[in-house]
């Protein structure tokens, strides 16, 4: 914020304008005054010379022609009573008769006096009977009327300055109240408004140009006011549907989300027993649609969170040949199930080992995958990864890569592609009796291409196929900057992690009976020993009788729910003494939930949990926590 010294308000700006306005009228009326004084004592001067001239030829001619010196030293002598005459001199015929002066050397003369400009001279022949008998000569001194000039100016000057200053305090305190203190109010309700305080009152009741800015200011502050509420009260009810939309998305999440995991969980169990082929085809087509039903729930979700801004992206190390081959696995069965031909072009100076997110990267291109095979009846599927810039070198340790998804399907015309990624919509309204769909996919994909720092676009035409294009920017490791693609990467072996665990002690807290059986089917078939707690109470109870490896958590459950449970599990450890190695026991509790909206997890970490699980559970997921979590070895019973 800008700081503002005295000297940068109006106040002082016009107090020293006006200042100096006084001050430069002082000046001219000093010169002015000088001028016209000296002006007018020279005058008197000249004058009082052209008398004494007069006088002296009235009365000398007498006096000299019968050198009657008593006379002429009387007549001097009377003119020096002027302190102004400094020489007097009286001659006959070139021959001085007297001189008389103050204050001068007697070598001085006459002539010295007329050449100097601080005296006035004057001399004049004395005539008798029409003859000239002598001269007379007479010197006046400007130095007493200059004192007299400085003495008046000093004293006329004392004077105007002490008018002066009295009238710019005067016009200080003046505009000072009339003017800058009720601006100062002004600017300072102006501040406070700027500020959001919108309740301040501004009492200021002149009726001239300030009142009525001061009006036209309160009037502005009350309309704000006014539009603040409207806003703010606005704000509350976008807020409160929003808070309804997200709980009502939680709640049907959860309420979706655990019949789900029934129906993949159980479908995937029942798959491993010994089926008749009509049993497998039926129980493969049940697990096949919970996993699409789950696709669209995902979609929905993961709208909500871009919509939010809320969505996370991973920046960490993958391989480009392992997610190549995961959209392989999930889309090679259902190109050849459609007769459709499936080709991956990846251009050779392509590092294969990068930085991002090599899930969001999979689900843009399966979206697009899925969708080239849902609208293409007979063809291929060509999906083509090229670098963007035309130099191989890599620069600064970052790669733009251009992916394209090349289908042989129906096509588009101009106007359905305008109406593509735009959310629930799709090409064409009869597209979605044809081919089912929620119109969500290519704008999630659209906005994760945003988020990873690239954009995408279509090229279609009618009957001739459509080629989805998307870049994507991602660094490079650095260990393998220049190493082209094709680099295998080692993968975990579960099944031989889970050998070290074995017996592990598990204990499952879950109220629904059937996400019980399939939760405790799956973790049995890995080899734990698993208990059940139908809510927290009996957990809190169950985890004080017995030493538990990990802790599954339901959040939604009667009587005490997930994040009370965990909250209590941790008190009742921390009152605990410490362990032989010093250290305390804590044991590993994860979230088993149908939650999965923006917050959940964070929710979860801050109720005192160390992992989370998002149903329906996966069991290479639920394999990976497990391992993550217990420490391999002999186990333990309190």
């Amino acid at each position: 914020m800008t700081k503002y010294s005295f000297k940068d308000s109006l106040l002082w700006q016009f107090s020293f304008s006006f200042a100096m306005v006084l001050l430069c009228i002082f000046f001219i009326f000093s010169g002015f005054y000088i001028y016209y004084n000296n002006n007018r004592f020279e005058r008197q001067l000249v004058n009082r010379l052209d008398y004494n001239i007069k006088l002296a030829e009235t009365t000398l001619p007498t006096a000299i022609w019968q050198l009657n010196y008593a006379y002429m030293n009387a007549f001097t002598e009377s003119l020096l009573l002027d302190n102004s005459v400094v020489y007097i001199e009286i001659s006959e015929n070139q021959k001085s008769l007297i001189i008389k002066s103050r204050n001068v050397p007697s070598s001085v003369d006459f002539n010295f006096f007329q050449e100097s400009s601080r005296f006035l001279t004057k001399k004049t022949i004395i005539i008798q009977d029409g003859k000239p008998i002598g001269a007379f000569k007479i010197v006046i001194s400007k130095e007493n009327v200059h004192k007299e000039i400085i003495i008046n100016f000093i004293t006329v000057s004392i004077l105007a300055f002490f008018i002066l200053i009295a009238i710019l305090l005067t016009s200080f305190f003046i505009t000072r109240n009339k003017i800058f203190i009720p601006l100062n109010s002004l600017v300072n309700a102006a501040k406070k408004i700027s500020s959001g305080n919108l309740s301040i009152d501004i009492k200021i009741s002149e009726k001239n140009e300030i009142g009525r800015l001061a009006f036209s200011l309160n009037t502005m502050r009350k309309s704000l006011q006014t539009l603040k509420e409207k806003a703010e009260n606005e704000r509350e009810t976008a807020k409160a549907a929003s808070k309804a939309k997200s709980e009502f998305l939680a709640n049907m999440s959860h309420e979706i989300r655990t019949p789900m995991n029934a129906l993949i969980g159980l479908a995937g169990l029942a798959l491993k027993t010994d089926l008749t082929p009509k049993q497998l085809d039926y129980l493969q087509k049940i697990e096949f649609s919970s996993k699409a039903l789950l696709g669209i729930i995902n979609d929905i979700l993961d709208f909500s969170k871009i919509e939010a801004g809320k969505l996370e992206m991973e920046h960490i190390n993958f391989n480009l040949n392992n997610v190549m081959n995961n959209i392989y696995n999930l889309i090679g069965i259902k190109a050849k199930d459609k007769g459709l031909k499936l080709l991956f072009n990846l251009n050779r100076n392509i590092p294969d080992s990068l930085v991002g997110d090599p899930l969001r990267l999979g689900q843009v291109l399966l979206n697009l995958t899925n969708n080239a095979i849902k609208f293409t009846e007979a063809g291929q599927i060509a999906i083509n990864i090229e670098r963007e810039e035309i130099n191989k070198e890599f620069k600064n340790d970052r790669v733009l890569l251009r992916f394209s998804v090349h289908d042989t399907g129906i096509g588009m015309t101009t106007e359905q592609v305008g109406r593509l990624f735009k959310a629930f919509s799709q090409a064409d309204g009869s597209t979605t009796r044809k081919y089912g769909g929620t119109g969500l996919g290519l704008t999630i994909s659209k906005r994760l291409v945003e988020i990873m720092g690239g954009k995408i676009y279509v090229e279609s035409k009618p009957g001739k196929g459509s080629n989805f294009i998307f870049t994507a920017s991602f660094d490079v490791q650095a260990e393998v900057k220049n190493t082209l693609y094709n680099i295998p990467m080692k993968e975990l072996n579960v099944l031989d992690e889970l050998k070290n665990i074995y017996g592990s002690s598990i204990l499952l807290v879950e109220d629904n009976k059937i996400n019980q059986l399939v939760a405790k089917e799956i973790l049995e078939q890995a080899g734990m020993i698993v208990t059940v707690a139908e809510n927290g109470i009996k957990a809190l109870e169950a985890i004080q009788a017995s030493l538990f490896d990990i802790v599954f958590m339901d959040m939604q459950m009667p009587i005490m729910d997930g994040y009370t449970a965990t909250r209590e599990i941790r008190k009742w450890e921390d009152g605990l003494p410490n362990r032989g190695d010093g250290k305390r026991l804590r044991i590993p509790v994860v979230s088993m939930t149908a939650n999965a909206m923006v917050g959940d997890r964070e929710k979860c970490i801050e109720a005192g949990m160390d992992d989370y699980l998002s149903k329906p559970i996966a069991p290479d997921q639920l394999y990976t926590i497990l391992i993550k979590w217990i420490k391999p070895g002999e186990r333990k019973f309190r």
